[in-house]
């Protein structure tokens, strides 16, 4: 029974922060601050779930557990996929006035 509600949570997840982008009356800018605000929470979050426990055990004896410390702390999560749709969502909203006068001119263009 658990199993099945991992399944659910990611696409759950994806449909709440989908929705929270179409429905939310935030600006560009809010939107873009949401963004970098759940990328550094999602930096914190790894750096304290796997950082600091490599270290501390590094420091007792065990070195090379250091070999994927960087890898622990930029592993992926649904927090930072989060993060990164905030801002791939601003990228478009930001050049899709760029891409419809472009498609525009290229209709135009094949048409005569």
């Amino acid at each position: 029974m658990f199993l099945y509600l991992c399944i659910l949570g990611p696409s759950v997840f994806m449909i709440s922060l989908g929705s929270n982008l179409v429905f939310s009356d935030a600006n560009p800018r809010k939107i873009v601050k949401r963004g970098c605000t759940t990328l550094i929470a999602f930096l914190l979050l790894n750096i304290v779930r796997d950082g600091i426990p490599d270290v501390v055990v590094a420091l007792t004896g065990h070195p090379s557990i250091l070999d994927t410390f960087g890898y622990d702390i930029f592993a992926s999560d649904i927090l930072g996929f989060a993060g990164f749709v905030f801002l791939f969502f601003r990228t478009c909203q930001t050049f899709l006035h760029c891409f419809i006068g472009y498609a525009a001119d290229f209709v135009m263009h094949v048409d005569g």
